[in-house]
């Protein structure tokens, strides 16, 4: 079985955490994540006064957050569920656990980057974020294997995490200019119109990003892990290295095309795909 490679006082360890985390977002990270939308509306409707493209902000982004917290509130119920199987050495629990606390660590990204735009300091839900984090690399990195082994899930499941967390902003901003495009109905801009090519890619990227964690972590899926993490990785760099040489404006594309091609490449060398895939 997957989780008895770990040794009972880890597996104790590790359930304990994995529900605590999970206590957490069901308890705490709702209101948490409450206050931050909060905070940023308060900011960004007055504005919209003045500014019709943030009118559709103040449509889009509640509509992300709220959807997400629900995502988020039944990540922390698979947690408390599965520390009680990862403690009696079930299989399965390692990939659950891993997609379970990453899911919270991913859209944590989201729940706190607007607020730090709006206020240049994040928000209390940065605690979501750090407690994710935390639970997510301890579970990935405790479970025993070789230098290379270890190497290798650090890099690829953390780009795994931190490329999903990103492009999950971009993909919600691409929406927004889209539906508030000068132009609309019609596509004449390129500078609005390039939102239509990376969004919908950066978007099947995520999911491909999401997916192939618990599949890496697997026993008998962990190709077809690989395999998504790698097209993940080609899509969000050829998606968003174009879009940000268009626009010109921000980095945030470019970091995007950057966690891509890093992706990429750790998916490509010879030694980590043998530890993932072995």
């Amino acid at each position: 079985m997957e989780s008895q490679d770990f040794d009972t006082k880890s597996r104790l360890y590790l359930a304990i955490l994995m529900a605590t985390f999970g206590l957490f977002m069901v308890i705490a990270a709702p209101f948490l994540i409450q206050g931050s939308l909060d905070a940023i509306l308060a900011r960004v409707v007055p504005k919209s006064l003045t500014d019709p493209a943030l009118e559709m902000t103040a449509v889009v982004l509640p509509t992300f957050f709220i959807l997400m917290r629900g995502v988020d509130f039944v990540a922390g119920v698979v947690l408390m569920v599965t520390a009680y199987f990862f403690y009696k050495g079930e299989k399965w629990t390692w990939p659950v656990a891993l997609v379970a606390s990453g899911i919270p660590t991913i859209f944590g990204v989201l729940h706190n980057l607007p607020h730090v735009v709006q206020y240049s300091r994040p928000p209390a839900a940065i605690l979501i974020l750090i407690f994710g984090l935390i639970t997510y690399l301890t579970i990935l990195l405790v479970k025993p294997g070789t230098k290379v082994q270890k190497r290798a899930r650090f890099f690829v499941f953390t780009l795994l995490g931190v490329t999903a967390g990103h492009i999950n902003v971009l993909v919600m901003h691409s929406l927004k200019c889209i539906i508030t495009r000068p132009e609309a109905p019609y596509f004449s801009d390129i500078m609005n119109t390039v939102y239509t090519f990376e969004g919908p890619i950066n978007f099947v990227a995520f999911i491909f990003c999401v997916l192939a964690i618990p599949m890496l972590a697997s026993k008998n899926m962990k190709q077809v892990g690989w395999l998504l993490a790698l097209i993940a990785g080609l899509s969000v760099t050829l998606a968003n290295f174009p879009t940000h040489f268009i626009r010109m404006q921000t980095s945030d594309f470019f970091v995007a095309g950057s966690l891509g091609l890093g992706l990429t490449i750790c998916c490509l060398i010879p030694s980590f795909r043998k530890a993932l895939t072995e």
